[in-house]
């Protein structure tokens, strides 16, 4: 991909569910929370930081790690 993943990238996405690779979870992506940079962060990325928020069933906990879904 010639340019990085951006916030928007992900947002018509909000509401869909997604299968995490090489397990039995499946989770709903909820919110794209993008964070406002203050100015003296303007010049340190590429693109603002963002966060995907997923949920899924209630006690099937996904222990907290890096997952390709």
């Amino acid at each position: 991909m010639d340019q990085p993943l951006t916030a928007d990238h992900f947002k018509p996405h909000i509401g869909k569910d997604f299968k995490v690779k090489d397990g039995r979870h499946e989770l709903t992506l909820t919110k794209v929370d993008l964070r406002r940079l203050e100015a003296h962060e303007t010049t340190l990325f590429e693109r603002p930081p963002f966060t995907l928020i997923f949920s899924g069933p209630p006690r099937d906990v996904l222990p907290q790690g890096m997952y390709t879904l």
